[in-house]
């Protein structure tokens, strides 16, 4: 088993999540993160990619949800390409903060069976598109993303 394949498994994962290949209606995922975050006030969320959980949770009705499998699926293929099972991560997390300019950090880690945390450089990017997320009372302005 190749434990710098795992190191990297959560940065890879993030690389994933926030790729401009996942775009949603008006923006890329860390434009919805960045705006959603700025409009509840916050400027920390959690991602928890294996229960597909995102904290505070009145992102989670956003389309913050829609590549959530796909994430998934890196895990998975990860996992097989080293002989591991399925379930051999327990864990999976991405740690975000978002910063006054639009710049996202994103500490991320794995954890597996043995309760092993893995770990690689934090990832950043950086939001472009502002637009309004929620409304008056936090719900989404769309309709439900599919997961």
């Amino acid at each position: 088993m190749s434990i710098k394949i795992l190191n990297s498994l959560s940065h890879n994962i993030a690389d994933s999540y926030f790729s401009t290949i996942n775009y949603y209606d008006k923006g890329y995922m860390v434009d919805w993160l960045v705006n959603g975050a700025n409009e509840l006030g916050v400027n920390s969320v959690e991602i928890d990619v294996l229960n597909k959980t995102i904290s505070p949770k009145e992102l989670m009705d956003t389309p913050l949800m829609a590549y959530m499998n796909y994430t998934n699926s890196i895990i998975e293929r990860t996992l097989t390409s080293l002989n591991q099972p399925k379930d051999f991560i327990i864990e999976a997390k991405l740690l975000i903060s978002i910063h006054l300019d639009r710049w996202i950090s994103c500490d991320n880690y794995t954890k597996d069976t043995n309760g092993k945390l893995y770990k690689s450089k934090a990832y950043s990017d950086k939001s472009t598109a502002v637009f309004k997320v929620f409304d008056n009372q936090n719900k989404w302005l769309g309709s439900k993303p599919r997961s």
